[in-house]
Protein backbone atom coordinates (compact mmCIF):
# COMPACT_ATOMS: atom_id res chain seq x y z
CA UNK A 1 0.00 0.00 0.00
CA UNK A 2 2.73 2.19 0.64
CA UNK A 3 3.81 2.27 -2.87
CA UNK A 4 0.72 3.37 -4.13
CA UNK A 5 0.23 6.46 -1.71
CA UNK A 6 3.93 7.11 -2.60
CA UNK A 7 2.83 7.01 -6.31
CA UNK A 8 -0.05 9.35 -6.16
CA UNK A 9 0.96 11.51 -3.19
CA UNK A 10 -1.54 10.82 -0.32
CA UNK A 11 -2.11 8.73 2.76
CA UNK A 12 -3.78 5.93 3.32
CA UNK A 13 -5.74 3.76 5.83
CA UNK A 14 -6.88 -0.11 5.12
CA UNK A 15 -9.30 -1.54 7.64
CA UNK A 16 -10.03 -5.06 6.88
CA UNK A 17 -13.09 -6.69 8.79
CA UNK A 18 -14.90 -10.16 8.19
CA UNK A 19 -19.04 -9.63 8.05
CA UNK A 20 -19.84 -12.02 6.67
CA UNK A 21 -20.62 -15.53 8.79
CA UNK A 22 -18.95 -18.91 8.23
CA UNK A 23 -21.72 -21.01 6.03
CA UNK A 24 -22.65 -24.03 8.56
CA UNK A 25 -25.31 -26.11 6.90
CA UNK A 26 -28.41 -27.18 9.23
CA UNK A 27 -27.70 -31.01 9.48
CA UNK A 28 -31.66 -31.97 9.50
CA UNK A 29 -31.56 -29.85 5.45
CA UNK A 30 -28.35 -31.34 4.66
CA UNK A 31 -29.65 -35.14 4.83
CA UNK A 32 -32.81 -34.01 3.49
CA UNK A 33 -31.13 -32.51 0.43
CA UNK A 34 -28.79 -35.68 0.46
CA UNK A 35 -31.92 -38.26 0.40
CA UNK A 36 -33.26 -35.81 -2.48
CA UNK A 37 -30.44 -36.15 -4.51
CA UNK A 38 -30.16 -39.76 -4.15
CA UNK A 39 -33.74 -40.76 -5.17
CA UNK A 40 -33.51 -38.37 -8.00
CA UNK A 41 -33.39 -40.20 -11.13
CA UNK A 42 -30.82 -39.19 -13.39
CA UNK A 43 -28.59 -37.12 -10.68
CA UNK A 44 -25.97 -39.20 -8.48
CA UNK A 45 -23.97 -38.28 -5.41
CA UNK A 46 -20.65 -38.01 -6.30
CA UNK A 47 -19.47 -36.52 -3.14
CA UNK A 48 -21.27 -36.82 0.11
CA UNK A 49 -19.55 -34.44 2.74
CA UNK A 50 -17.21 -32.14 1.00
CA UNK A 51 -14.39 -31.24 2.85
CA UNK A 52 -14.67 -28.31 4.57
CA UNK A 53 -14.07 -24.82 2.68
CA UNK A 54 -13.71 -21.41 3.01
CA UNK A 55 -17.04 -20.39 1.59
CA UNK A 56 -18.00 -16.41 1.74
CA UNK A 57 -21.36 -16.06 0.44
CA UNK A 58 -24.56 -14.15 1.56
CA UNK A 59 -26.08 -17.46 1.99
CA UNK A 60 -24.61 -17.55 5.34
CA UNK A 61 -27.07 -14.35 6.82
CA UNK A 62 -29.92 -17.00 5.46
CA UNK A 63 -29.01 -20.23 7.57
CA UNK A 64 -28.75 -17.49 10.56
CA UNK A 65 -32.40 -17.02 10.08
CA UNK A 66 -33.50 -19.73 8.51
CA UNK A 67 -32.43 -23.64 8.16
CA UNK A 68 -30.62 -24.85 5.59
CA UNK A 69 -28.65 -26.21 3.62
CA UNK A 70 -25.63 -25.05 1.05
CA UNK A 71 -25.66 -27.66 -1.95
CA UNK A 72 -22.83 -27.82 -4.42
CA UNK A 73 -23.87 -28.96 -8.15
CA UNK A 74 -20.73 -29.33 -9.72
CA UNK A 75 -19.27 -28.75 -13.14
CA UNK A 76 -18.25 -32.14 -14.16
CA UNK A 77 -15.01 -34.28 -13.80
CA UNK A 78 -13.28 -32.74 -16.03
CA UNK A 79 -14.21 -28.28 -15.47
CA UNK A 80 -12.28 -26.17 -13.76
CA UNK A 81 -13.36 -24.44 -10.37
CA UNK A 82 -15.45 -20.88 -10.73
CA UNK A 83 -13.62 -17.96 -10.97
CA UNK A 84 -10.55 -19.78 -12.85
CA UNK A 85 -9.68 -17.92 -15.82
CA UNK A 86 -10.40 -21.32 -18.08
CA UNK A 87 -13.77 -21.90 -16.25
CA UNK A 88 -16.59 -22.99 -19.02
CA UNK A 89 -19.80 -23.89 -17.74
CA UNK A 90 -20.92 -27.14 -18.17
CA UNK A 91 -23.94 -26.90 -20.84
CA UNK A 92 -25.29 -30.61 -19.37
CA UNK A 93 -25.53 -29.70 -16.31
CA UNK A 94 -28.57 -27.21 -16.60
CA UNK A 95 -31.65 -29.89 -16.89
CA UNK A 96 -29.90 -32.07 -14.55
CA UNK A 97 -29.47 -29.19 -12.44
CA UNK A 98 -32.79 -27.91 -12.76
CA UNK A 99 -34.56 -30.92 -12.18
CA UNK A 100 -32.56 -31.04 -8.48
CA UNK A 101 -34.57 -27.97 -7.39
CA UNK A 102 -37.81 -29.17 -8.84
CA UNK A 103 -37.32 -32.01 -7.04
CA UNK A 104 -36.01 -30.30 -3.74
CA UNK A 105 -38.87 -28.20 -3.81
CA UNK A 106 -41.43 -30.85 -4.28
CA UNK A 107 -40.32 -33.01 -2.06
CA UNK A 108 -39.62 -29.87 1.20
CA UNK A 109 -43.33 -29.40 0.49
CA UNK A 110 -44.49 -32.76 0.69
CA UNK A 111 -42.69 -33.54 3.72
CA UNK A 112 -44.38 -32.55 7.17
CA UNK A 113 -41.37 -32.82 9.31
CA UNK A 114 -39.37 -30.57 6.89
CA UNK A 115 -42.70 -28.53 6.67
CA UNK A 116 -43.11 -27.78 10.67
CA UNK A 117 -38.76 -27.04 10.58
CA UNK A 118 -39.07 -24.14 8.16
CA UNK A 119 -40.79 -21.56 10.18
CA UNK A 120 -38.29 -22.06 12.84
CA UNK A 121 -35.94 -18.60 13.06
CA UNK A 122 -32.78 -19.86 14.43
CA UNK A 123 -32.44 -16.43 16.23
CA UNK A 124 -35.27 -17.42 18.63
CA UNK A 125 -34.14 -20.62 19.54
CA UNK A 126 -30.75 -18.73 21.42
Amino acid sequence: MKGIELSFGVSAELTFGHHTPAVNNHPEMTDFARSVIQASPGLSLVEGIVRQMTVSDDFSEFLQRKPGSYVLIGNGENGHPLHHPKYDFNDEILLPGAQLWVNLVKSYLDTPKIKAAKDIDRNEQV
